[in-house]
């Protein structure tokens, strides 16, 4: 018998090893594309030196210190003046920082979706995420035009209002369907079709009623998204995020109970209903940010969690960890095939939501026919 126990701890051992040795390599991989995009041109293709690229890098946090407190003696354009492609390296650094945080949080929120509804194939979008951020832009299109482009706090503000205005009228009615018990079924089922509405009611509204100039705005807003990269607004939405995470790495013990039965959750002391409601609202809040930003790249949070599934194991706290890792590198790559198609005109027309969709696609289907481990 102690024979058996102890070949199961090595055993154990052994699989936590693979597991951490794949965790890092993924965490290793995102450093390294991050440097590696820090160290790109903007103008043209080419790269600088790393060492010019983490001098660049300091003299923005000193500049932005400068210009948050005082601190120092120099001015913020004494600082810069010091420092080649300096421009070039901050604009980088930022894109590179935007796409692993919206990388790492819509894969994590669809981790948490699929862990909520029991669900592989459930996501944030329905809920009503992207219906809400595409009638947020459409409003905002036709009351500012094309200086919607520079409301990008505005627009991060009322997709989020929206969309977790949307979570409260899907998780309401779904609770008067099962008689003031919500049911992750029922939820799904008011959540596909409350996007339908609204989708249908964009599209007839857009035929009938919009010029053909904010039309076009429209469309590109919900294909492209637009990105802020002033620095007090970052802060903001990364405070937020941040605020997400930290609740989700919370209550990961607790996702793991809710995936079984209510009634199973409620044998172990874990009130499901408030556990899910509270574990939607970051992953709406978490969604919201990546369609504002990147348009419609849905796709990724559907395929990640799977492949983390695949990769590392269905333990909840795994997946949240693994998605978040993974979600990055596969955005960041995707990042980089965008950069070297920009200078291309014709191809730097190809959205970052098609880019992912011609990679994750393949991915996905692998996956699909390798898979051995269940829905567990």
């Amino acid at each position: 018998m102690q024979t058996g126990l102890d070949n199961l701890r090595e055993l154990r051992r052994g699989d936590r090893k693979k597991l951490n040795r794949r965790i890092a390599v993924m965490f290793i991989a995102v450093i390294g594309l991050f440097l590696a995009m820090c160290c790109m041109r903007t103008t043209v293709i080419g790269f600088i030196s790393p060492v010019t690229a983490v001098k660049n890098i300091c003299a923005m946090l000193r500049v932005t210190l400068v210009d948050l407190f005082g601190w120092g003696s120099l001015s913020a354009a004494d600082i810069i003046s010091g420092h080649s492609y300096y421009y070039e390296t901050v604009g980088m650094f930022k894109s590179a920082l935007l796409v692993i945080v919206t990388g790492a949080v819509l894969s994590m929120a669809g981790g948490v979706v699929q862990c909520v509804f029991r669900n592989p194939i459930a996501t944030a979008s329905m809920l009503g995420v992207s219906s809400s951020v595409n009638i947020v832009n459409m409003i905002l299109v036709i009351t500012y035009s094309s200086s919607i482009y520079q409301m990008i706090q505005m627009r991060y503000v009322l997709s989020y209002a929206v969309s977790l205005g949307s979570l409260l009228i899907i998780y309401i009615i779904s609770r008067l369907m099962g008689g003031k018990k919500s049911s992750v079924t029922d939820m799904l089922l008011v959540g596909t079709v409350f996007m339908r509405i609204v989708q249908n009611f964009v599209q007839v509204y857009q035929y009938y009623y919009m010029t053909e100039d904010d039309y076009l705005i429209l469309e590109e807003l919900n294909t492209y998204g637009t990105t802020a990269y002033e620095t007090q607004t970052l802060l903001v939405m990364y405070g937020l995020l941040l605020v997400c995470v930290l609740i989700l790495s919370s209550m990961r013990f607790s996702l793991n109970a809710i995936s079984f039965d209510d009634d199973d959750s409620r044998t172990l002391g874990i009130r499901a209903d408030r556990l899910r409601l509270i574990a939607l609202v970051c992953a709406v809040m978490m969604e919201s940010v990546a369609q504002v930003n990147y348009g419609n790249i849905g796709m990724l949070s559907l395929l990640i969690p799977h492949v983390c599934r695949y990769w590392l194991g269905s333990d909840f706290r795994v997946v949240l960890l693994g998605s978040a890792g993974l979600g990055a590198v596969t955005l960041l790559v995707c990042r980089l095939i965008m950069y070297l198609l920009s200078f291309n005109y014709y191809l730097s027309l190809i959205s970052m939501g098609s880019i992912i969709s011609v990679i994750t696609t393949p991915l996905l289907i692998i996956v699909l026919l390798q898979q051995k481990r269940g829905w567990t």
